[in-house]
């Protein structure tokens, strides 16, 4: 973390540091029957965790405003529209959402046309629906709730710009807002009662100027690096063995990748593969801390003199050389929403880190399913496609085998197009 920051605050910001990882060590659940047996209350302990979190964060917050703007990856200013234009390819469509408090508005924007859509609607019963949504994607057993749940929705957010597309869009980038950002909009049904992803290869960006900085999409570059925890329990967590077997998979793919499976998946090393590699795949756990974001993170293997977590507040100070990173993880597409229609989550960390492709999951994964996409996923990337339509092929191909969109639809590619 101390790359971009002055050298006046570094010590104090180790020092919180070094109190947060040594009270969650104390925290984890193999430690408490010592705890207790020392008289220690964990309770107490997590109040004190609390509260170091948040003075890092303040600490760490006030620190970047002594950074100079001219360093930083990601500058606000919105683009001038004829530039966006310039930029989008043909057959593509932008959509950018902006919600109010009782219609929500949409900037429909192609590479030869662009217009505004308003529409009246209930915000609060819209918020609740499509939070509700999520949650019934999430659940493989939602069932006869799933569909008519799905329409309400797609009428609410979709069908008011479906009918300013152009026919010759076939894929669509979505620029979401507040909480339309835990939406996977290539499930909702479309007027003919196909989902969007039958028609439309979908991408997501944080905000129409990030596409002005990133330029085109990724091809790959045969520098893959796969990385999956494997058998390794960390913090009390499962181990997940099928991680294995995804990236055994992509590794038929492409042979050449470089790999570091289990007790070898350390902190150091993911650091190093998202320093040196062109592309990565992380397949781990993915913690969200809602209470202190800064200390979402990336579970990897526990190693002597290593934190057994990559956190945000981390890779917000790495110069990310990765241009595409897939983290096959629990819910490493969420974050806490801001104030503005921000969320701050490990994708748009990375993106702001280096990386121009993140993809990133909505909710916790199918193993089975996951390692059938993954491996569709790459072969397409192999093939030449880029990562929207090499995502929309290989969850079309699991969609046959698994009808539910939990199966399918969890990945999100954000970035680059």
């Amino acid at each position: 973390f101390r790359e971009n920051v002055p050298p006046a605050a570094a010590p104090q910001l180790a020092k919180l540091e070094q109190r947060i990882l040594s009270l969650r060590v104390q925290l984890a659940p193999e430690n408490e029957s010592i705890l207790r047996g020392a008289g220690r209350e964990p309770a107490a302990l997590r109040g004190d965790l609390d509260q170091a979190q948040a003075q890092f964060a303040l600490a760490r917050q006030q620190a970047g405003l002594d950074v100079s703007r001219g360093s930083q990856t990601v500058k606000l200013e919105p683009p001038a529209l004829r530039a966006l234009r310039t930029k989008l390819p043909a057959g593509t469509a932008l959509v950018e959402y902006c919600i109010l408090a009782d219609s929500v508005t949409a900037f429909v924007v192609t590479r030869v046309s662009s217009q505004q859509v308003v529409w009246k609607t209930n915000g609060k019963a819209l918020r609740g629906n499509v939070l509700r949504l999520r949650a019934l994607l999430a659940d493989a057993n939602s069932g006869e709730q799933l569909a008519p749940l799905l329409a309400q929705v797609a009428t609410a957010v979709w069908k008011p710009v479906a009918s300013k597309l152009p026919p010759a869009v076939t894929r669509l980038v979505i620029v979401p807002a507040a909480y339309l950002n835990y939406l996977p909009f290539q499930v909702l049904p479309m007027e003919d009662g196909r989902a969007v992803i039958e028609r439309y290869a979908v991408s997501y960006l944080p905000s129409a100027s990030t596409m002005m900085l990133l330029g085109g999409a990724p091809k790959m570059t045969h520098d893959l690096f796969l990385g999956a925890l494997g058998n390794v329990s960390v913090d009390g967590w499962a181990p997940l063995p099928g991680t294995l077997r995804e990236t055994e998979g992509i590794a038929r793919i492409f042979p050449e990748a470089a790999r570091a499976n289990g007790n070898l998946l350390t902190h150091d090393r993911a650091v190093k593969a998202l320093q040196e590699n062109r592309e990565v795949h992380l397949a781990t756990h993915g913690l969200l801390d809602e209470h202190a974001p800064l200390f979402s993170a990336l579970l990897l293997s526990p190693a002597p003199g290593q934190p057994a977590r990559l956190s945000m507040y981390e890779l917000m100070d790495l110069k990310v050389r990765a241009q595409l990173v897939v983290l096959s993880a629990c819910e490493t597409g969420l974050g806490q929403l801001l104030g503005g229609d921000e969320v701050a989550g490990l994708t748009r960390t990375i993106l702001g880190a280096g990386a121009r492709t993140v993809v990133s999951s909505l909710w916790k994964v199918s193993d089975e399913a996951t390692a059938l996409l993954m491996q569709g996923f790459y072969r397409r990337l192999r093939a030449g496609e880029n990562a929207s339509g090499a995502m929309r092929g290989a969850a079309m191909e699991v969609r046959k085998q698994y009808p539910h969109p939990f199966y399918w639809a969890p990945f999100l590619v954000t970035g680059a197009i």
